[in-house]
């Protein structure tokens, strides 16, 4: 089971997968029951839940506040940090393409950072498993300005030895940037081309959700 949640108080989408074994009204019937529960004891403000074999089920509300307004199979979802997951897969699908070898420095692809004229070792395999060495930078995190704030990254170093695990924003701001030198456009058209529309997932989009009927609410303060 997947489970992309926001927080206490929160919406929260689930993706099953089963096993050919296990019966699926079964399963169905738990997950409501597990989802209600939360919802109940105010962990979040409703769900919902998709499976093979089964049409997908929402639970309880997508907002409270003004007015209670009912979940739908169809709700849309912030997915946050989730989306380093999206840039994954647009690399992925890049490199089984021939197009960026994985293997070699990510400075190869990324000729303005700073260690491109260091001999840097760094892989564009390492940042994809953040175990590039990299730690967050208050400097670049506070950027409002994008030129400023790309200056800043490409400043940016090591602070750990390659090979030391630690999960960090910019590690896939980096693949991401990769991602857009390779293909020749945007992040968003990139994700669209690579990954949303081959999986039809056509109501999906890149940036902050707009606010509108069809969103669940995401606490600001765990955005």
């Amino acid at each position: 089971m997947e489970v992309s949640m926001a927080g206490k108080g929160a919406a929260v989408c689930f993706c099953l997968a089963l096993g050919a074994s296990i019966c699926v009204a079964d399963v169905r019937e738990d997950v409501r029951q597990n989802a209600e529960g939360q919802i109940a004891e105010g962990k979040i403000l409703g769900a919902v839940v998709a499976a093979k074999d089964f049409a997908p089920l929402a639970v309880g509300n997508r907002v409270v506040d003004p007015s209670p307004a009912a979940m739908g199979v169809e709700t849309r979802f912030d997915c946050a940090s989730v989306t380093k997951t999206v840039v994954a897969m647009a690399c992925a699908r890049l490199a089984a393409q021939g197009k960026i070898d994985v293997d070699r420095p990510f400075t190869d692809y990324l000729t303005d950072h700073v260690l491109a004229k260091e001999n840097c070792e760094i892989t564009v395999r390492d940042l994809a498993m953040h175990v590039g060495g990299f730690r967050g930078d208050i400097r670049y995190q506070q950027q409002k300005d994008y030129r400023e704030f790309r200056r800043i990254a490409m400043e940016l170093r090591p602070a750990a030895p390659r090979g030391s695990y630690s999960y960090e924003c910019i590690n896939m701001i980096y693949v991401g940037w990769i991602v857009e030198k390779v293909i020749g456009t945007d992040l968003a058209a990139a994700a669209k081309k690579l990954v949303l529309e081959p999986l039809g997932m056509t109501q999906s989009g890149w940036g902050p959700l707009a606010a509108d009927a069809n969103v669940a609410f995401i606490p600001v303060a765990l955005v």
